[in-house]
């Protein structure tokens, strides 16, 4: 929180319209669908061919269980059968990262993020960031969506339960090349209402999850710019989550420069597509 009491309220505003505009797809196991999620991912737009980008090991356990089998994110289905939109994946131990080709309608298009906002620099202490993810709490009730500046949630029907797509606003305590780290609350705000606190719950399910980054508010408030500071088009997609730490409360994320060499060395038939989108992308 802000010393300044109407910044705060232009992130929360700016970023219940950013959280409006995204997907995050849950990827579950097949045996065990009724239990919990197994990981979550987010669309990305890599050329003419749309991925979920993720956590390797997600995929790992995954494809242990005979998946990976992917349902829709917040704002419709990708398609009336999802589990049919998959034609290949690839995943990784060292960095952490993987990746799920699907064939998707041209609709779905819109909700994946473009190669041209995605984030190959390092994480910086000048950034807020947003991790988004579905925790794998289940409930048989629908609960109102919190504000996803302060752990908001969007809900996702599977098999007679609910499920919460997961926004909560967070501050980078460690960057460093390969790997970047960021708390992780105990309690956020309702709704943005200061009298209607909450816990979160554990992060299990968020691995794979998007995190994304946008300018320190203080600064932009400084600049005049602030009305421009939540431009959806300034987000940018920094990196997946890894994992997180119970006794710390951290949860811990491999950059995007690692996701995209990897898919860049995957797939041949990409490359061309990541070389001209990303001018300054280095092998």
């Amino acid at each position: 929180m802000s010393e300044h009491p109407y910044i705060d309220e232009l992130v929360r505003d700016g970023l219940e319209k950013f959280h409006a505009q995204t997907v995050v797809v849950i990827i579950w196991f097949p045996k065990d669908r009724q239990d919990r999620p197994n990981g979550s991912g987010v669309l990305l737009h890599v050329g003419p061919q749309l991925l979920v980008a993720t956590a390797g090991h997600v995929l790992k356990s995954a494809e242990a269980n005979g998946g990976p089998h992917i349902v829709r994110g917040q704002l419709g289905d990708l398609a009336s059968k999802p589990d049919e939109l998959i034609t290949s994946f690839r995943y990784n131990a060292d960095p952490d990262v993987g990746y799920i080709r699907i064939a998707a309608p041209v609709s779905a298009h819109k909700w994946a993020v473009p190669l041209g906002r995605v984030q190959l620099t390092q994480a910086s202490h000048h950034q807020e960031y947003l991790v988004q993810g579905c925790p794998g709490v289940k409930t048989t009730a629908a609960h109102g969506p919190m504000s996803p500046s302060l752990g908001g949630n969007e809900n996702v029907e599977l098999e007679s339960r609910t499920y919460h797509i997961q926004s909560v606003q967070t501050q980078l305590l460690e960057a460093k090349a390969d790997e970047f780290v960021l708390d992780y609350p105990t309690l956020a705000l309702q709704g943005g209402r200061e009298n209607d606190i909450v816990f979160l719950p554990d992060p299990e399910g968020c691995s794979g999850g998007p995190i994304w980054g946008f300018p320190d508010p203080k600064t932009w408030w400084e600049t005049g710019e602030m009305n421009r500071l939540l431009e959806f088009s300034r987000i940018r997609l920094c990196g997946v989550q890894e994992s997180w730490s119970d006794a710390s409360r951290r949860i811990y994320g491999i950059p995007m420069a690692s996701l995209i060499k990897y898919i860049h060395e995957e797939e041949i038939d990409l490359r061309r597509s990541i070389e001209e989108e990303i001018p300054d992308f280095h092998i």
